[in-house]
């Protein structure tokens, strides 16, 4: 690796900001395109109107471009923009302003060619290597879009183009794909599965396992009507004992004012990953002190 050690943290200032992890210095700080309009307005005193910033989750994973090895930083906006980057993190240590600028890889929004339905996106986007080699970033369409569908976006992870865009739920309105897992069931280091939710509070699987693309994603999980609530965090992945794949999300979101005073019921959800289920096929299990 570089030999120094980073600490990556996204802040509500506007900015991404690089820290020496052995003393705690900035190093450097980077501020999405996106937010530029913003910066003005966390100036205003007395500041009363909260504006968010880099306020998604961030990934971080080692790639390669031909024979050199190289490490990317992969975020979400969350509720500061729909929008999405990368920076190359292969080498954090500049020496200039200029070599500091070379460090941004590519930006998207959702004026950005193909990505109309992106929104705001507040799941950790997953950088992973596709079946035929391809190094990707897979990216949850998020929440607000101007469509209200829910798809997954599969991104070129060196150029930041769009080579694929999957739909879970593509009639809409109103949802969005939150937060996804990618699983590599075979050990070779390339996804085979990705599990996601969305707002209407399906649990969606999309198989990465051929060549090509899959057309669509399948729904793993649908709630009932009157249980339906929202998929906000990504789902944890394991291995079930008796063969297959378990996967566990829970329902809830934490975004708007309502939700501060909501006393409507959430649930936790472990469906194993075999034929399609719905919330009446689960068991239901009984809980004991």
């Amino acid at each position: 690796g570089s030999g120094v050690e980073r600490v990556y943290v996204g802040a509500n200032d506007g900015m991404l900001h690089a820290f020496d992890a052995t003393n705690g210095k900035e190093v450097f700080a980077y501020i999405p395109s996106m937010l530029i309009p913003k910066l003005s307005q966390f100036a205003v005193n007395p500041y009363t109107n909260h504006k968010y910033g880099v306020d998604g989750l961030l990934s971080i994973a080692d790639l390669t471009r031909g024979t050199a090895k190289l490490k990317l930083l992969a975020g979400g906006m969350g509720a500061g923009a729909k929008g999405i980057f990368a920076l190359d993190i292969t080498n954090p240590a500049p020496d200039s302003e200029t070599g500091a600028a070379g460090f941004a890889k590519w930006e998207i929004t959702e004026a950005s060619t193909g990505f109309g339905n992106l929104g705001h996106v507040y799941g950790a986007p997953q950088i992973v290597k596709l079946n035929d080699g391809t190094q990707v970033v897979l990216v949850p369409n998020g929440i607000n879009s101007i469509n209200g569908k829910a798809s997954l976006f599969v991104v070129d992870a060196l150029g930041g183009n769009r080579l694929a865009e999957i739909f879970a739920d593509s009639s809409g309105p109103d949802n969005g794909l939150t937060a996804i897992a990618a699983a590599d069931l075979n050990g070779d280091g390339k996804v085979d599965f990705v599990y996601g939710g969305d707002l209407k509070g399906n649990l969606w699987k999309f198989d990465f396992r051929g060549a090509s693309y899959p057309a669509a994603a399948t729904a793993l999980f649908t709630p009932t009507p009157d249980t339906a609530r929202p998929i906000m965090a990504a789902p944890a992945i394991s291995a079930h004992p008796a063969g297959g794949v378990m996967v566990n999300f829970g329902t809830g979101k934490m975004l708007e004012a309502a939700d501060l005073t909501s006393t409507t019921n959430e649930y936790l959800y472990g469906v194993r990953d075999s034929a399609r289920v719905t919330r009446d096929t689960l068991a239901e299990p009984v809980l004991s002190t």
